[in-house]
């Protein structure tokens, strides 16, 4: 246990002295309680002194934050380097300051008259505050990095969230410039339009082709000639024209009613993976018809 502090008048001016340790290593590790009454002469800083009364005050009822505050300020007002214990004492029983413990002790270490019986234990001490300091420099570095590590991986979380909504956005631009230079029309409308023109196409090739056999045919064997009548195979060819015309034009027409009805139902393209439509005709002198195809 300290010694009480006593206050001696110099020459100069008034200094706070402590006396030196003189208890039992054991004894040497308990609390600095100065006793509050003791004498001051005159001449002390009336500063120090109260600076001094205040941090044994807090100290003894475990205000340990303000009595390192009180004896550092009366360490700074006297420079008495006996002080430099109670600072650290006071800051050794406080969580996360045994940097600062180390520091003060170490001080002591280097300023303050120790006993050469004293100064192994408290080396010891101040070996084992210097352990405990790299441990919690150690593991605030480990807080930090772990800090670092999810700021970073929440900065790269949002630069993937902002890309995603960039690229949303220009893929919405590009569906409405494409819905816009389509005239919004729908292209399953446009595509059964076409093929109904296709068909209606179709049907006046046909047509023509049909009025070109059949003239042929009268003057062959038709109504120009009634010494002669047509053969089965030779009005063959008029007929598949006739029928290829006639399915054409009953397609053409259909497809035509179809596409009007898809250009008022269906809404304008805004995907470029819509859904598609294909109408193809097809005919040949013995058949015809159209094939219908598409993706959805």
């Amino acid at each position: 246990m300290w010694s009480p502090f006593v206050w001696r008048s110099a020459t100069c001016a008034g200094v706070l002295v402590a006396a030196a340790l003189t208890a039992s290593p054991t004894q040497a590790q308990g609390d600095p309680t100065p006793t509050p009454d003791v004498p001051m002469q005159q001449g002390a800083s009336a500063e120090a002194r109260a600076s001094f009364d205040d941090a044994t005050q807090a100290f003894e009822v475990g205000d340990y934050a303000r009595a390192a505050a009180g004896f550092r300020r009366a360490y700074e007002l006297t420079t008495h380097p006996d002080l430099l214990y109670n600072v650290y004492t006071s800051l050794e029983r406080l969580s996360g300051r045994e940097e600062e413990a180390a520091e003060a002790l170490s001080q002591y270490l280097d300023r303050g008259e120790v006993p050469a019986e004293r100064r192994p234990a408290l080396e010891a001490r101040l070996a084992r505050l210097q352990a405990r300091a790299a441990e919690a420099r150690a593991a605030e570095a480990e807080r930090a990095r772990a800090e670092a590590e999810r700021e970073r991986q929440a900065a790269e979380r949002a630069a993937a969230e902002r890309a995603a909504a960039e690229q949303a956005a220009a893929e919405r631009a590009r569906r409405a410039q494409q819905a816009e230079s389509s005239g919004g029309v729908h292209p399953a409308s446009i595509g059964v339009l076409v093929g109904a023109g296709v068909l209606l196409a179709n049907f006046g090739v046909f047509a023509a082709l049909s009025e070109v056999e059949d003239d042929r045919l009268a003057s062959e064997c038709g109504v120009d000639r009634p010494d002669r009548a047509c053969t089965r195979d030779e009005v063959a060819t008029l007929e598949a024209y006739n029928l290829v015309a006639d399915v054409s034009w009953i397609a053409g027409a259909a497809a035509g009613v179809a596409g009007l009805i898809l250009l008022l139902a269906l809404p304008a393209e805004t995907d470029g993976d819509s859904d598609e439509v294909t109408l193809l005709p097809w005919a040949t002198p013995q058949a015809a018809g159209v094939s219908l195809g598409g993706r959805l």
